[in-house]
């Protein structure tokens, strides 16, 4: 039996981690020369895992807003302008990729459509999100050495669609007779990747700071985020009784008749991310 709450990463996915940390590492280094004595500016850059909730993490065949995104890398770049002692403005560039669990997928329309067997290729969800807003620090100790903190953000989140390719083959119910060139059929559709509008989005996090020194501490955050986005799905219903749109289905269909429809796709995660913050 499958287990759709296991993580693995592609090639695709390390590499993606890999050179968001090297372009991270860089840019951290590359500041930290520039460092002035009573610069109110912080840099922090992280790595971690999105975590796909709701209708983006739905493996839901009948639900058209499914989006059946798996786990996957992360990567946020902050900079923090301190306003008080421990209230800071801070900005907020992130990343992250969230592959389409076509295992998953084939395994349940076979399942719900004996005598059919399904074959779904996917890339994956890659979103960019920019933020503002208020950052908080809340000390634990007198020396504000670890500081419980927290963020409220709002910006927007630039995505665009996966390419998706299925096949679907059956077998004549009686195989002895082949009524005339039957045998095994085949049906193959693919959908193409589209850009989507840029759409608003709002992140609400909380995390720890250790402090080593004035210049230097290490974070991690737990941060929820969501937006919606719309743009069109469009189909080929196989099979009478249900409408097969972006590798999901939607009420009912007729047999080979194209659909279109705009459903309200929610696109919510839980990411974690670590790294380091550096005083500049």
């Amino acid at each position: 039996m499958l287990n759709s709450k296991s993580v693995y990463f592609s090639d695709t996915e390390i590499i993606f981690m890999r050179n968001s940390f090297m372009v991270f590492s860089i840019a951290a280094l590359f500041t930290a020369n520039v460092h002035a004595q009573d610069s109110r500016w912080s840099l922090t850059a992280g790595v971690g895992l999105a975590f796909p909730l709701g209708e983006f993490g739905s493996k839901n065949i009948r639900d058209s807003t499914a989006a059946f995104a798996k786990a996957g890398p992360a990567c946020n770049l902050g900079f923090d302008y301190k306003l008080k002692k421990n209230v800071e403005l801070s900005f907020l560039f992130s990343g992250q990729q969230n592959n389409v669990d076509t295992k998953i997928l084939d395994y349940r329309l076979d399942a719900a459509f004996p005598g059919y067997a399904f074959h779904s290729t996917s890339n994956n969800w890659l979103s960019w999100k920019l933020m503002a807003g208020a950052y908080f620090l809340f000390p634990l100790d007198q020396k504000n050495k670890i500081n419980v903190t927290a963020r409220l953000m709002a910006g927007m989140l630039k995505t665009s669609t996966y390419k998706f390719s299925q096949m679907q083959t059956t077998l004549p119910k009686d195989s002895l007779n082949l009524g005339g060139g039957g045998g095994l059929l085949a049906e193959s559709y693919e959908f193409y990747r589209h850009p989507v509008s840029a759409a608003f989005t709002y992140l609400a996090g909380v995390g720890i700071q250790y402090r080593l020194d004035k210049r230097i501490s290490f974070k991690t955050s737990i941060d929820y985020s969501a937006a919606t986005l719309r743009f069109a799905r469009i189909g080929n219903a196989r099979f009478s009784g249900f409408t097969l749109v972006t590798g999901t289905t939607t009420g009912p269909g007729t047999v080979n008749q194209m659909v279109q429809v705009y459903p309200k796709q929610p696109f919510a995660s839980m990411n974690w991310c670590g790294g380091v913050e550096i005083n500049l």
